[in-house]
C-alpha cells in the first residue's frame, strides 16, 4: 500500500501559518510589515545612488525591546508600538517570540546602546516564505517556472518604463543589473551616451512576452503592461488613499477629545485642599473660591469634550461607512475583472449600512481573511484562536498618572476591514493575481532567455 504523499512546500507553510494563534500570527504579520518597508526604503536609496552594503543580516534586524526597560528615559520601539496598537503589551510578548524563535520563523540577537542592550529580532526566509504563503503573495504561477528573481523583474520593469520614455535608467550602479540582467540574461546593457542602464533588444523582446507569465508569479510588482494599457487606475488608490485618511483624521480628533474630557473629569471630581492647621480664614476661602473656579471650568470642558465626541463619532462612522463600501467595489472588480473606477463612482451615493459577504477569489489566506474581517465589521466576529488583546492603553508618560483605557474608535473595524482590502487590491496587485491572462499583450509568444540563435544564456 503507498504510503502518504508528503506535503508540499505550500502546504507544509499554510500548516505553519495555521499552528499559530491569533497573537503569533499578528506578531508575524507587524514583523513582515517592517521588513518590507525596510527592504523598500534600502532600495529607494539605492536607486538615489546611497547604497548600504550591509548584509542582510544586518540591514532587517528590527529593534524589538530595550534593556533595561524603563519607556519613560528609552521610549518604545516602532516594533513595541505596533503591537500596543493592536492590543499586544509587553506582558506575554516574550513568550510569543519565544514560539516563533522554536518554529524558525524568526531569529534573535542584541547590540549595544549608550544605556544597556537592545534586542532585535529578524524575520527568517522561511518567515517571509510562511507569511507569503498563507497571504496568497506567490501568485498562481510559480517561482521555478520563470528566469527572473522577484527583484530582478522589478528592475527589467524599470528599465522598460525607462525606454518607453526614450531614456536609460539614470542609476550609477546595480549589482542586478550588472550581474542578473546584463551578465547571465544580456537583457539590459549600460547607456551609451549617459550614465545609467537602457534595455537591449532581446530584453523588449523578453519583457513583451513574458509579461503575463511574470504578473501572474509576482502579482505584487506593478510593472507597466508592455502596451501601455492603464491595468489598474491610480485614481482608484488615490480615492481609497484619501477615504482612509479622512477616517484616520476623524478617529484621531476623536480620540483626542476622550483624552481631553477624561483628564478634565479628573480635575472636575478633584477633592477640595484641606485647610492647613494654623491657616487664616481669609486664605483658606481664597483656595476655595479658586478650587470651586477650576472645577466649573472642568466640568464646562468635560461637556464640551462630550459634545465634540458626539459630532465626531457620528462623523467618523460616516466616513468609516463610505470607506468600508469604497473598498469593497474596488475589491468585488478586482475579482470579477470589472472597472474599479465605474464600481466605486457607483457606491459614492450609496447610503445603505448592510455590508455584502466578500467576494471570493479562490485564494486562500485571502478569503480566510476577508471573511473573518467582514465578521467583525458586521458586529459577528469568528471565534479566536488564543487569547484576545487587551484593549490598547495609553502609554503613561508619568508613573503617578492614572492609566485609562480608551474605548475602540468609531467605526474602528470598518476601518480594518477597509484596509485589508485596500491592500489587497492597491497597484492592481489582486487585479493581476487573478487575471494576468485576460491582461496579456496582443502579440505575445513563448520565449525564453536566450539569444537570437536559440542557444541558452
Amino acid at each position: 500500500m503507498p504510503g502518504k504523499a508528503k506535503p508540499t512546500a505550500l502546504e507544509r507553510r499554510l500548516a505553519v501559518w495555521e499552528s499559530l494563534n491569533e497573537r503569533q500570527q499578528t506578531f508575524v504579520r507587524i514583523i513582515y510589515d517592517l521588513d518590507q518597508e525596510t527592504e523598500a526604503k534600502r532600495a529607494y536609496q539605492a536607486a538615489q545612488g546611497h547604497y548600504d552594503k550591509r548584509p542582510a543580516s544586518e540591514w532587517r534586524q528590527i529593534d524589538f525591546t530595550h534593556e533595561p526597560y524603563n519607556r519613560d528615559l528609552y521610549g518604545v520601539t516602532t516594533l513595541q508600538s505596533r503591537l500596543e496598537w493592536e492590543g499586544y503589551h509587553n506582558q506575554g510578548n516574550g513568550s510569543t517570540m519565544t514560539v516563533l524563535l522554536e518554529k524558525g520563523l524568526i531569529e534573535q540577537d542584541i547590540r549595544g546602546t549608550r544605556f544597556g542592550v537592545m534586542h532585535t529580532v529578524l524575520l527568517t526566509r522561511e518567515g517571509r516564505a510562511v507569511y507569503r504563503a498563507a497571504h496568497d503573495m506567490g501568485g498562481r504561477g510559480s517561482r521555478s517556472t520563470v528566469d527572473l528573481s522577484d527583484r530582478s523583474w522589478q528592475v527589467l520593469g524599470y528599465l522598460w518604463a525607462a525606454d518607453q520614455r526614450g531614456k536609460p535608467l539614470d542609476w550609477t550602479y546595480s549589482t542586478t543589473v550588472e550581474r542578473v540582467l546584463i551578465g547571465k540574461h544580456g537583457l539590459a546593457e549600460r547607456a551609451t551616451r549617459r550614465v545609467g542602464y537602457q534595455i537591449t533588444e532581446k530584453g523588449r523582446r523578453y519583457y513583451r512576452q513574458h509579461w503575463t507569465e511574470y504578473a501572474q508569479v509576482y502579482p505584487e510588482i506593478n510593472a507597466p503592461h508592455p502596451d501601455g494599457v492603464a491595468v489598474w487606475p491610480k485614481e482608484v488608490d488615490a480615492a481609497l488613499a484619501r477615504a482612509g485618511r479622512r477616517c484616520d483624521a476623524l478617529t484621531g480628533a476623536w480620540r483626542d477629545a476622550w483624552k481631553a474630557g477624561e483628564e478634565a473629569g479628573r480635575r472636575a471630581a478633584a477633592e477640595p485642599p484641606e485647610a492647613r492647621e494654623g491657616e487664616e480664614p481669609e486664605v483658606a476661602e481664597l483656595q476655595a473660591e479658586r478650587h470651586a473656579l477650576a472645577v466649573e471650568a472642568a466640568t464646562r470642558e468635560v461637556d464640551l469634550a462630550e459634545r465634540h465626541k458626539e459630532r465626531l463619532e457620528q462623523a467618523a462612522r460616516t466616513a468609516a461607512w463610505a470607506y468600508v463600501r469604497m473598498a469593497v467595489a474596488a475589491f468585488t472588480a478586482a475579482v470579477d475583472g470589472t472597472d474599479p473606477q465605474a464600481a466605486i463612482d457607483a457606491v459614492a451615493d450609496d447610503t445603505t449600512k448592510a455590508l455584502p459577504d466578500p467576494k471570493p477569489t479562490g485564494l486562500r489566506g485571502i478569503d480566510a481573511a476577508a471573511v473573518k474581517h467582514h465578521a467583525a465589521a458586521i458586529g459577528k466576529p469568528l471565534p479566536r484562536k488564543g487569547p484576545p488583546p487587551r484593549p490598547r492603553r495609553q502609554p503613561r508618560y508619568h508613573q503617578q498618572q492614572e492609566e485609562t483605557t480608551p474605548p475602540p474608535t468609531p467605526g474602528s473595524e470598518l476601518v480594518t476591514y477597509a484596509d485589508f482590502l485596500a491592500r489587497r487590491v492597491k497597484g492592481g496587485d489582486l487585479q493581476r493575481t487573478l487575471h494576468a491572462e485576460a491582461l496579456a499583450p496582443q502579440d505575445a509568444a513563448d520565449s525564453s532567455c536566450t539569444d537570437p540563435n536559440g542557444d541558452p544564456t
